[in-house]
């Protein structure tokens, strides 16, 4: 079984806009070459999913964010799952968590490590795809 794990994803600035036109192919067409080629892939979500109704919380450093087309851009690639314990992703508290688990779960994109409710963030991924069974924790 081959798993690629990618690092930090956050679509911003030029990314965004290109992202938001749907040119995935520009910015992601050589990861999609590379994801083909493994069983599950994985990619740190750095940022939460928000329409722009959502409040930013109030913290040192930037606020990120990107639409669901960023979303739309990691399934176009190929990627099977997001992790999202990290530093941005209650940026935009609750509403950009649950905004970002419904996208995610929209694209059929696995989550792990992020959550409304810590209990449910903490819980253990397994992921059946292929007659193969995966698990991850976060």
């Amino acid at each position: 079984m081959k798993v690629l794990i990618a690092g930090d994803y956050c679509p911003q600035n030029r990314v965004a806009d290109l992202f938001e036109k749907r040119d995935f192919e520009s910015v992601l067409g050589n990861v999609r070459d590379v994801i083909s080629t493994v069983d599950y892939s994985i990619v740190n979500f750095e940022c939460p999913v928000c329409d722009g109704s959502e409040t930013p919380i109030v913290k040192f450093g930037p606020n990120l964010k990107c639409t669901e087309h960023g979303v739309e851009a990691l399934k176009w690639a190929g990627f099977k799952c997001v992790t999202l314990a990290n530093n941005h992703f209650l940026d935009y508290g609750e509403e950009g968590v649950a905004k970002t688990l419904k996208t995610c779960q929209d694209y059929d994109i696995d989550t792990v490590g992020g959550d409304v409710m810590l209990n449910e963030a903490s819980q253990v991924l397994y992921s059946h795809r292929d007659k193969l069974k995966y698990f991850f924790e976060e």
